[in-house]
C-alpha cells in the first residue's frame, strides 16, 4: 500500500487515507474482540485472574460499575472448561449492560472444594423483565453451552434485581 501511496494526488490519496484508516479500526476491533474472547490472562493466570480483569476491562463509571470479588482459594480449571466460564459471565455482563441498562453489575465468585459457584447480579431491569420472556433464548443457549461441560445455571427470582448463577463442579 505504501509504494501504491506515493503516485497518488488529490482525491485519490483521500480516499487511500479514508481506506487506510477503516483498516486500522477493523484491525483494532478485531484485536479486540480476540483479546475479549480467550484473553492471555486467562492462558496465564487462570479463571480468577481473567474475571477479576475482565470486569476491570468492562467498568465504565459513567456508564455502569463492574466489581469482582472472589471467596475462597482458586484453582486451575481444565483450560476448556475456564474458556466456557469466562465467556458465559462476559456474556452476562454485556447483557447486563447492553439490555438490562444496569447501573451496577457484582460477578462474584465462590471456590469451595466441591466447586465453583459464579454469581451475577445486576440493578437493571430485574426479575419482572425476565419473566416477560425477555432475553430468554440467550439464557437458554448459555444454559446449553455450559451443560457441555456440565456446568449448571439458573436464573434466580429476586424482586429488584436480576441473578443469574453459575454452578460448576468440574474437575
Amino acid at each position: 500500500l505504501a509504494s501504491w501511496s506515493r503516485n497518488m494526488e488529490g482525491d485519490d490519496f483521500a480516499l487511500y487515507l479514508s481506506f487506510k484508516d477503516s483498516l486500522d479500526r477493523v484491525s483494532a476491533q478485531a484485536r479486540s474482540i480476540s483479546q475479549d474472547l480467550y484473553p492471555a490472562c486467562l492462558q496465564i493466570g487462570g479463571l480468577d485472574a481473567a474475571l477479576q480483569e475482565l470486569c476491570l476491562r468492562m467498568h465504565q463509571p459513567r456508564w455502569s460499575t463492574v466489581e469482582y470479588t472472589t471467596i475462597g482459594q482458586s484453582r486451575r480449571l481444565e483450560i476448556e472448561h475456564e474458556e466456557v466460564l469466562y465467556r458465559s459471565v462476559r456474556e452476562l455482563i454485556i447483557n447486563s449492560q447492553k439490555h438490562a441498562l444496569a447501573w451496577k453489575i457484582q460477578v462474584s465468585s465462590k471456590w469451595r472444594d466441591t466447586g465453583l459457584t459464579i454469581d451475577v447480579l445486576d440493578d437493571g431491569k430485574g426479575w419482572q423483565f425476565f419473566q416477560n420472556g425477555s432475553h430468554c433464548s440467550g439464557h437458554k443457549m448459555l444454559a446449553g453451552t455450559l451443560e457441555r461441560i456440565k456446568a449448571g445455571f439458573q436464573i434466580v427470582p429476586c424482586q429488584k434485581v436480576f441473578h443469574a448463577s453459575i454452578q460448576y463442579h468440574g474437575n
